[in-house]
């Protein structure tokens, strides 16, 4: 049954995530209890570009268990964009992504946030990553 539970989450398409599923999703990212973090991960695909942000910010989160959490499941959000087939999601997850390359993040998460837009990403995201070169963080 939680083989079941887990491949039907996979499955969902991006884009399905309230704001009230997005505040309810980062709590259990950010909860003491590891199963509850590790399901939460799990859904990151269902919850779509709205969490991009959110994840990426969680990445340098003080609690190293959540930071882990925050950067697995924003590996699995843009692995799941990336998907073949996929091509109308990856666009919207990648614009997130390139929000998170803004001077005065940090180095951390803007290189995790480099990392996965290898994977995904198009020219539209060239220049929020070309801007890079002038960071004063190096």
């Amino acid at each position: 049954m939680r083989l079941l539970t887990i491949v039907l989450l996979a499955a969902a398409p991006l884009g399905a995530g309230e704001p009230a599923d997005l505040k309810d999703f980062l709590g259990k990212i950010e909860d003491s209890n590891v199963d509850v973090r590790y399901a939460a991960r799990l859904s990151a695909p269902k919850m779509g570009p709205a969490a991009v942000v959110p994840l990426g910010e969680r990445i340098v989160h003080a609690r190293r268990e959540v930071a882990l959490t925050a950067r697995a499941a924003l590996e699995l959000l843009v692995h799941h964009a990336g998907r073949p087939g996929a091509w109308d999601e990856r666009a919207p997850v990648a614009a997130e992504l390139a929000k998170l390359l803004a001077p005065g993040r940090p180095a951390a998460v803007k290189r995790e946030t480099l990392h996965l837009i290898a994977f995904i990403g198009d020219d539209a995201v060239v220049p929020a990553a070309a801007a890079l070169l002038a960071d004063a963080d190096p």
